[in-house]
């Protein structure tokens, strides 16, 4: 026991030791963010539910809804100082607009899981405890 002791110690200097000599910049600045880029991912993901969801109503092969919403909210963040904020004036507009429908297909799925599920609601009648 007094070796495990012994070796515990030795591990905790150690890490003790690598911790204090490591030197962190504490000025370090982060670059700005690119919004370019957010723009242009914006746009591209736009052009695919333009094609798919905004003419049948179904969503892009391989795209989950929440997505969308996250590209939505990433597109809303960019300051109106930015340069890239013009560009991405009309994909809100857009994102917007579709993204109500959006939630309002997902309420409607949802509300269409729960009252076709007739099985799930008779294995809970079959297996509940009575109460009295």
């Amino acid at each position: 026991m007094g070796r495990g002791i012994i070796g515990l110690c030795i591990v905790l200097a150690v890490f003790w030791y690598i911790g204090s000599t490591t030197q962190f910049p504490s000025t370090a600045k982060l670059p700005p963010p690119d919004h370019a880029n957010t723009v242009i991912a914006a746009a591209q993901l736009n052009e695919q539910w333009e094609k798919t969801f905004d003419k049948t109503g179904k969503y892009p092969e391989r795209q989950d809804p929440s997505i969308h919403q996250s590209v939505y909210g990433t597109l809303i963040r960019i300051p109106q100082d930015s340069d890239s904020y013009s560009a991405a004036r009309p994909l809100i507009d857009k994102f917007a607009a579709r993204q109500m429908k959006i939630d309002a297909q997902e309420r409607k799925a949802k509300t269409d899981r729960i009252v076709n599920d007739a099985d799930g609601r008779k294995g809970f009648a079959d297996h509940s405890i009575p109460l009295f």
